[in-house]
């Protein structure tokens, strides 16, 4: 049902993987250091992402994080420079530290479906490139730049609807 800390650390030629729908927990470096790792959907039966879980995977260029996921480690995408965007599922209620420190190539994170505010450590965003967004829902906005670390961001953080209208 886990994926043990440090399962597959380090595995320089993994280029894929697929991970079964008895898996609800991804551990703590799990898959750091995957350097080939491109993509990997992420089952709806995993509630949780641990430390470091995906940190160095170069060549990581699409992720599917599930519903079911309610809290994403510190540092468990740090330096996933090939991620160009990712959608955070409402049900995440906690990103850690450096979550998506040096995830240069993003070029938004979709938070639009949030039905509340996550709680967001520190540098969790760390070296964000200067036009990311970061898309949240409209009725949430001003609470969203308001709070706690989010603040931060605010430069970057930007409506739905202002989003929708940007890309049309």
């Amino acid at each position: 049902t886990t994926i043990d800390n440090y399962a597959f650390a380090y595995c320089y030629s993994l280029a894929s993987i697929v991970i079964p729908d008895s898996v609800t927990s991804i551990g703590n470096y799990a898959f750091s250091g995957c350097s080939s790792l491109a993509s990997i959907v992420i089952p709806d039966s995993v509630t949780s992402i641990g430390e470091y879980a995906f940190r160095n995977c170069y060549s990581l260029a699409s992720i599917v994080i599930p519903n079911s996921v309610t809290s994403i480690g510190k540092s468990a995408f740090d330096k996933c420079s090939s991620l160009a965007s990712i959608v955070i599922p409402n049900s995440v209620t906690s990103i850690g530290y450096y979550a998506f420190q040096y995830c240069y190539g993003m070029a938004f994170y979709d938070f639009s479906q949030a039905t509340v505010v996550p709680s967001l450590a520190t540098n969790v965003f760390s070296s964000i490139p200067s036009d990311c967004k970061i898309i949240v829902p409209d009725a949430l906005y001003d609470e969203w730049i308001a709070a706690t670390n989010w603040s931060s961001y605010a430069s970057n953080i930007i409506k739905k609807s202002d989003w929708d209208a940007s890309q049309s």
